[in-house]
C-alpha cells in the first residue's frame, strides 16, 4: 500500500495530507484522486480507425477546411474564421510542399497557433514524417499539447500521435524514487519528509512522471526534494539501470521516436542539437514558435556566463591582503624551506605579484567594456567579435595577463 512506503513516523503526516486533500475537494475515494491531480497523459494517438490521407494536402484543401468545412468548424471550440490565419496556414502547407523555409511574424489574434497545428497534421498524417514544435515556454508547450492540439483533432478526420517532451529533471527517477524508502530516507530532511506525502500520492496514478502535473507539490518550494528524485544525467545507468523498462524517461522518449508530432521546448531543442540528435532523434520538420525568444534559449543553454566579480574572488582565495593560499603555501615552505633544498620560494612570490597585477588589468577590462555597453543602443548587449575595435583596444590588456 501507499502509506506502508512511508517510514520513520512519517505515515501520520501522509494521512493528513490525504485526509486534508479529500476534504478540501470534495473527493471521498481514491477513484476521484486522479481528478484532484488533474493528472493527464503526454501521449496523444488520435483516432486508429481512420485512413491515412490518400492524396497530399494543398494551400487549397487547408484553406477549404477553415473556411468551408462545416464538420470542422462545429468540432471546434469556439472557432471563427480569420483572414490572417488562412493566409498563415497556407504559407505553412506551402512550406510542406516545397520544402521551403518559412519565416512569419503573426500579430496577437491571428491564432498562429492553429495556422501552424492544422497543415502540420495534415501533412504528417499524409507523409508519416516526424514534425518538432518547439515552444520557450513550459504553459504554451502544455497549452499546445493538453488543449490545442485536442481542439482541433476533433474536426480533424486523421490519425495520427502526438507526444509532450521534457528536460529530463522534469521527470521522477525510478531508481531514485525507490532507494529513497529503502536507503536514503534518513537523508531527508523534516521539511522534505513533509512534502512527500504528495509526491507519494501522485507517483501512484502517474503515467508520465512529469511532475508539472502535480498541482498539489509545489516545485518552487521543494527544489531540494525534487533533485533527489529526478532523473540526472550524471547518475544515469541508461540500459544498465536495473528500472530501464520502468524508466519515465526512457517511455516518453520511445513514443516520440514513433510520434507525428513532438512537442518540445527550445532548451530540450539546443540540448538535443548538443547531443547530436541523440534525445530526440531524426526528424523532417522543425516549427519554433516563438522564435523571438530563440536567441536568448540559445545564449542561457549554450553560453556560460562570466563576471568580473566571480573572477575577482577566485583570485582573493589565492591572494589578498596577506591572506590566502599563496600565503599559506609561503609560510610553509618558509618552515621548511630550511630542511630542504630547492623550494621554489621567489617563484611563488612572483605569483602574488602576478595576482594583484591581474586584479587591476582585469578591473581595467571590466570597465572599458562596461563603458562600451552604455553606449550601446541594444539595451545593454554588445557583442563582440574579432577584429572590433574594443576587441583590439583590451587586447594588450589580455596580453598583460598572462605576462
Amino acid at each position: 500500500g501507499i502509506v506502508e512506503k512511508i517510514k520513520g513516523g512519517t505515515a501520520s503526516l501522509f494521512k493528513i495530507a490525504l485526509n486534508n486533500a479529500l476534504s478540501d475537494k470534495g473527493r471521498r475515494d481514491m477513484a476521484n484522486l486522479r481528478d484532484f491531480f488533474e493528472i493527464p497523459y503526454n501521449v496523444l494517438e488520435l483516432d486508429s480507425t481512420k485512413k491515412t490521407t490518400p492524396l497530399p494536402p494543398t494551400e487549397k484543401s487547408v484553406e477549404e477546411i477553415l473556411t468551408n468545412d462545416e464538420t470542422f468548424i462545429k468540432a471546434v471550440s469556439k472557432y471563427e474564421k480569420r483572414v490572417e490565419q488562412i493566409e498563415l496556414s497556407k504559407m505553412v502547407m506551402r512550406s510542406f510542399l516545397y520544402n521551403e523555409i518559412l519565416v512569419s511574424e503573426a500579430g496577437t489574434g491571428t491564432g498562429k497557433t492553429f495556422a501552424y497545428l492544422i497543415p502540420s497534421m495534415l501533412w504528417s498524417n499524409f507523409s508519416n514524417e516526424r514534425i518538432l514544435i518547439s515552444t520557450y515556454t513550459k504553459n504554451l508547450e502544455d497549452q499546445l499539447f493538453h488543449k490545442d492540439i485536442i481542439n482541433i483533432s476533433a474536426g480533424l478526420s486523421v490519425k495520427f500521435k502526438a507526444v509532450l517532451i521534457k528536460g529530463r529533471k522534469n521527470y521522477l527517477c525510478v531508481k531514485r524514487w525507490d532507494d529513497m524508502f529503502s536507503v536514503n530516507f534518513t537523508s531527508l530532511n523534516k521539511d522534505e519528509k513533509k512534502s512527500l506525502p504528495n509526491l507519494v500520492i501522485w507517483q501512484e496514478l502517474t503515467k508520465t512522471g512529469d511532475i508539472s502535473e502535480n498541482s498539489s507539490f509545489w516545485l518552487h518550494d521543494n527544489l531540494s526534494l525534487w533533485s533527489k528524485l529526478s532523473c540526472d544525467a550524471m547518475d544515469c545507468e541508461m540500459n544498465k539501470c536495473p528500472y530501464f523498462h520502468e524508466c519515465y524517461l526512457t517511455r516518453i522518449r520511445r513514443e516520440a521516436q514513433e510520434a507525428n508530432i513532438v512537442v518540445i521546448n527550445h532548451s530540450l531543442l539546443f540540448s538535443d542539437l548538443n547531443a547530436e540528435q541523440k534525445i530526440l532523434g531524426e526528424y523532417n520538420r522543425l516549427i519554433i514558435d516563438e522564435a523571438h525568444n530563440l536567441e536568448k534559449a540559445a545564449t542561457d543553454f549554450l553560453g556560460t556566463t562570466v563576471t568580473s566579480w566571480q573572477i575577482k574572488n577566485v583570485l582573493d582565495r589565492l591572494y589578498k591582503r596577506e591572506k590566502g593560499l599563496f600565503v599559506r603555501m609561503r609560510n610553509i615552505i618558509t618552515v621548511i624551506g630550511k630542511k630542504i633544498k630547492n623550494i621554489p620560494l621567489d617563484d611563488l612570490t612572483k605569483c602574488i605579484v602576478s595576482v594583484d597585477k591581474a586584479k587591476t588589468l582585469l578591473m581595467e577590462i571590466s570597465q572599458r567594456i562596461a563603458d562600451e555597453v552604455e553606449k550601446s543602443e541594444y539595451s545593454g548587449k554588445l557583442r563582440l567579435k574579432e577584429g572590433d575595435s574594443l576587441v583590439e583596444e583590451i587586447k594588450p590588456l589580455n596580453e598583460a595577463l598572462y605576462s
